[in-house]
């Protein structure tokens, strides 16, 4: 049986060395079905449980930046539907070269 005092010891320090939030990515793990490469963000609290059951690691900075992009890709195209269905169209002003 795991020394419990021992666990939550290692998770609070995990804690305390994270930032409030942090991106974490998943990782593979077959004998648990997991496919891995998911990103998600999660309080330090939650993170420190993740990354001590080594089920996910930190999100590097540009795993991040992918993630963040495609999904303010996703959001513009999701409101450039809704007005679409609304009637309303978007129409580029100028040429985009300077006089």
């Amino acid at each position: 049986m795991p020394n419990l005092k021992t666990y939550w010891d290692e998770i609070h320090a995990l804690e305390t060395s994270l930032p409030d939030f942090v991106w974490l990515m998943s990782l593979h793990n077959p004998a648990k079905g997991q496919r891995g490469g998911s990103i998600s963000q999660v309080s330090a609290s939650v993170a420190a449980r993740m990354l001590h059951a080594n089920s996910h690691r930190l999100a590097s900075e540009e795993e991040t930046e992918a993630h963040l992009a495609q999904q303010d890709s996703v959001r513009r195209e999701a409101f450039r539907q809704r007005l679409h269905r609304q009637g309303i169209a978007i129409v580029p002003v100028g040429g985009g070269t300077k006089r």
